[in-house]
């Protein structure tokens, strides 16, 4: 550095530290650092459970799937995971929405169930792109899902 240059900016020094990192060396810090970016895990190739979330129904899921698929290769294993992710997070979506709409649910005395529901609806379509975004992750999930089954049964060794 010339003594007559202006001092480095944070964001040089930053870049230049970063540029010396190698990442986690570590299985542990590199199984941690690949959840850096998670948030809300509804487009997760695999399942991390949220709060409130079983590891025993998710277990039951995983050999439901396995036991009606019955995969007999490692892409059949594959696809059935998928399918299981799949599946795993369609749920939460589904569980979200209904949080969502209890939360917004009118007082009990609204003669109407019907109404209660619609007026519950209306005021969390306010909520704009919250609501687009759960609709983006329930349809991509679903096209999973179906994609999954549809490759399951073009498969040659399949079994009904």
């Amino acid at each position: 550095m010339h003594l007559n240059s202006p001092r480095k900016t944070k964001a040089e020094a930053a870049r230049e530290n970063g540029a010396k990192s190698r990442g986690p060396v570590t299985v542990e810090g590199k199984r941690i650092a690949s959840m850096n970016a998670w948030k809300h895990g509804l487009t997760a190739r695999s399942i991390r459970l949220q709060p409130g979330e079983s590891a025993d129904q998710c277990l039951r899921l995983h050999r439901a799937a396995y036991d009606r698929f019955l995969p007999s290769n490692p892409e059949e294993a594959a696809r059935v995971d998928e399918f299981c992710v799949s599946l795993w997070l369609l749920r939460r979506v589904v569980r979200m929405e209904t949080a969502a709409l209890e939360e917004n649910l009118p007082p009990e005395e609204t003669p109407d169930p019907r109404l209660a529901w619609a007026r519950a609806f209306e005021s969390w379509t306010e909520w704009g792109d919250s609501f687009r975004k759960l609709l983006k992750y329930e349809s991509h999930n679903v096209n999973c899902l179906l994609r999954v089954i549809a490759a399951h049964h073009r498969a040659p060794s399949s079994k009904s």
